[in-house]
């Protein structure tokens, strides 16, 4: 199975003038897309965004990152499929939110929860690469 996946990395600013690349890559034998929503002004939310960047890259998991200060409509997307019990009293979630597809894997602290406890893939909704290399 081939999964094409476009990748956007989060918009970088610069003295005003916005870059945002973005490229098409195909993936095989990954069944759904990990979606990673960033907002990349604050300087606490952008060290959580790179955490979560730098485990995804180093464990060659394919994402897609999403820079929602960019689009109003992945935004709303984000509010809307977060768990009600998952969102703060009061205000919006703040980023990075992680998704797998439309399933919703959790916030940051929960990221970070599940790589403390070497459970990173079951939080995704992966099957782990020892898993995988086990089968026939």
């Amino acid at each position: 199975m081939e999964v094409i996946i476009e990748v956007v990395e989060v918009c970088d600013v610069f003295k005003g003038k916005s870059i945002n690349m973005k490229r098409k890559q195909i993936i095989k034998d990954i069944a759904q897309m990990l979606r990673c929503l960033y907002l990349p002004y604050s300087s606490a939310i952008k060290k959580q965004q790179q955490d979560v960047v730098r485990f995804l890259e180093a464990n060659k998991i394919e994402f897609e990152e999403v820079d929602i200060t960019m689009s109003e409509e992945q935004r709303q997307w984000m509010y809307k499929n977060i768990p009600p019990e998952k969102k703060p009293a009061q205000g919006n979630p703040l980023p990075p939110q992680i998704f797998n597809g439309d399933r919703y894997c959790g916030d940051y602290d929960s990221f970070f929860e599940a790589k403390e406890s070497n459970t990173v893939y079951s939080f995704l909704g992966l099957k782990s690469r020892l898993a995988s290399k086990a089968e026939p």
